[in-house]
């Protein structure tokens, strides 16, 4: 399990696109970017399992709200 404090959300005002799904390709390339442009760094770029997290429940615990939204568990 991933013990990021962070989400990925989307508006306008921040960004082109109100689409989550845009939001985090540009994770991803973002990242695999940075790898590419600083590769004697020790990074390792994000997954599509990392930013789906980002996406969802990492979001929803972010914002402290993971008992309510976040994820597909009955109650939610």
């Amino acid at each position: 399990m991933f013990i990021w404090s962070v989400g990925l959300g989307t508006d306008v005002a921040g960004g082109y696109s109100f689409s989550m799904f845009n939001e985090m390709k540009e994770v991803i390339e973002t990242s695999k970017t940075i790898n590419f442009v600083n590769p004697k760094e020790q990074y390792k770029p994000v997954t599509a399992e990392e930013v789906f997290y980002l996406a969802t429940l990492g979001g929803a615990t972010a914002l402290s709200i993971e008992n309510e939204t976040g994820s597909l568990e009955k109650g939610k």
